[in-house]
């Protein structure tokens, strides 16, 4: 009993150290607070998703599985965006580890149909003659 609950305590330690790490470059990139927020959201999430394991030895299709699983929680395009831009900000940035050249290919949320808000002058003219 007594390992398992020193490898769950070893791994927070590593969790909350690299979120600090992820924290400092974030604030020395001078980005806003809540973007800071919504990064550490994402990066946590992602080791959560892969049972606290390190990002260090989460790979390309960890990286696709996850956000494929985003899709299945049902959330918007921009949302899954944010999570795709916070992993590429926590490997790029702070583990320093090139994720251009991995060419991440996982299923993207339906971006929703935009119903045009503006009316045609035609469109005008005829709702004001049916009225």
């Amino acid at each position: 009993m007594l390992q398992s609950y020193s490898i769950i305590t070893f791994n927070a330690i590593i969790a909350r150290k690299l979120l600090n790490q992820v924290r400092d470059v974030i604030r020395v990139k001078h980005y806003s607070y809540q973007t800071e927020k919504s990064y550490v959201h994402w990066i946590k999430h992602l080791i959560l998703f892969h049972c606290k394991r390190r990002p260090k030895d989460i790979g390309k299709l960890e990286i696709e599985q996850y956000l494929t699983h985003l899709i299945n929680d049902n959330v918007s395009p921009t949302t899954q965006n944010q999570a795709f831009n916070a992993l590429m900000f926590l490997y790029n940035h702070v583990l320093k580890t090139s994720m251009q050249d991995q060419n991440i290919q996982a299923l993207h949320a339906k971006q929703r149909e935009r119903i045009s808000v503006v009316l045609s002058i035609s469109m005008v003219d005829q709702i004001l003659a049916s009225s």
